[in-house]
């Protein structure tokens, strides 16, 4: 991913190829429905308060076709995850991701996944 839109929360960024091509506003994460996309992965640096969740999701409720997308979080101060690794790899297809709620500070954002929370 080579840019970064520019959201609001300022601690939440989400890199996507999608979005960079057919977007040159400011996201409104609050309108991101995340519901039927798959987590590839998660990663985060303790050091550097981030965190950084990979994904793929469908940008419209009218799209045949996940977009890959990175959800980067900074100034991190907790990273809690609960994941059934089994669960999650047996609905990576169909999507495994439920739900995305995204926290305004000082309320943290969620993941809602089948099988899991991050």
């Amino acid at each position: 991913m080579a840019a970064y839109d520019s959201l609001d929360p300022p601690n939440l960024l989400l890199a996507s190829t999608y979005h960079q091509a057919h977007q040159a506003h400011p996201m409104d994460l609050s309108q991101l429905d995340l519901h039927d996309a798959t987590l590839l992965g998660v990663s985060f640096d303790p050091v550097e308060r981030t965190a950084e969740i990979r994904l793929v999701y469908y940008p419209s409720s009218q799209s045949r076709e996940r977009v890959p997308a990175v959800l980067n979080f900074r100034e991190v101060t907790r990273f809690n995850q609960i994941t059934d690794m089994d669960v999650l790899r047996a609905h990576a297809g169909p999507g495994n991701i439920t739900h995305f709620i995204c926290g305004e500070s000082p309320v943290a954002s969620h993941l809602y996944l089948v099988g899991g929370l991050i």
